[in-house]
């Protein structure tokens, strides 16, 4: 599907305490920044400026790379490449900058945004490119329009030679040749791909871990050994499988890894 390696930074990922941030090995950060009780944090198209106002400001005072965002009502997705160790302060930035700004216009004191921005690793080629098409993908998925015909993503400026976004490495995955490489992105962000469809991968919401997942396959299926569903015929197993996969925080690679089965077979069912 693309082509290309991608350099990642030498080095492990330390043991980290669980209220510490954990350190991508490749300095690329995925952010979600989220109004404070779910509120509206762009009420009109000047707002939605004056954040990407902010945006390209921290980007030349941090010398960040910016490789994808996505403005919703209420949050904001945005992909960040922090080779200097300052993405805390990036986006405290970020957020200071930005709600100054909104408080004095609309006249409210008080936090704007959550007090903890959430933040997830991209660690390798795949989880890079398929979170960029999750983020642009946003618009279509809350119903809104087609991811092409959004104005508040970076997806069109993946194919009109914007400063502020940093294509490069990113279309180079997909061909050296620039023009072929655009006409892949484009393919990849705008085809739904039900291997990829998990979007608890990219998305930020409360996940279990594999213990806590077992207990709760096992209470609500009534089962005791999760290993027995491989096991079933493939009419009873699948059955299982889609009682599993509706089962809120639990992912589809996780139900692949608790019952010991292709991901591709979980996808199937």
């Amino acid at each position: 599907m693309y082509k290309g390696r991608w350099d990642l930074k030498d080095g492990r990922r330390d043991s980290v305490p669980r209220h510490f941030r954990l350190v991508s090995n490749t300095n690329i950060y995925h952010i979600m920044l989220r109004g404070i009780n779910k509120q509206k944090i762009f009420f009109d198209n000047s707002d939605r400026k004056k954040f990407l106002k902010t945006l390209i400001l921290t980007k030349e005072k941090y010398n960040y790379k910016l490789y994808a965002y996505c403005l919703m009502d209420n949050h904001v997705h945005l992909l960040i490449g922090d080779s200097k160790h300052k993405i805390s302060n990036i986006i405290q930035s970020i957020g200071i900058t930005y709600a100054l700004y909104f408080n004095k216009k609309y006249e409210r004191v008080g936090h704007l945004f959550q007090n903890r921005y959430n933040s997830k690793c991209v660690e390798n080629e795949s989880y890079l490119l398929n979170v960029i098409r999750y983020i642009h993908r946003n618009p279509e998925k809350a119903s809104m329009c087609l991811t092409q015909d959004y104005d508040w993503s970076s997806f069109n400026e993946y194919f009109c030679n914007s400063d502020f976004i940093d294509s490069e490495i990113i279309l180079n995955l997909f061909d050296k040749d620039l023009f072929i490489s655009k006409r892949k992105f484009k393919e990849f962000n705008l085809t739904y791909v039900e291997e990829y469809s998990d979007e608890l991968e990219y998305e930020f919401i409360n996940r279990f871990s594999d213990d806590e997942a077992k207990i709760i396959i096992k209470n609500e299926l009534n089962i005791s050994n999760l290993k027995e569903i491989s096991s079933y015929n493939i009419k009873i197993r699948n059955q299982y499988i889609k009682a599993i996969k509706k089962l809120k925080g639990i992912s589809k690679s996780q139900i692949s890894r608790l019952l010991k089965l292709d991901r591709k077979i979980i996808e199937r069912a």
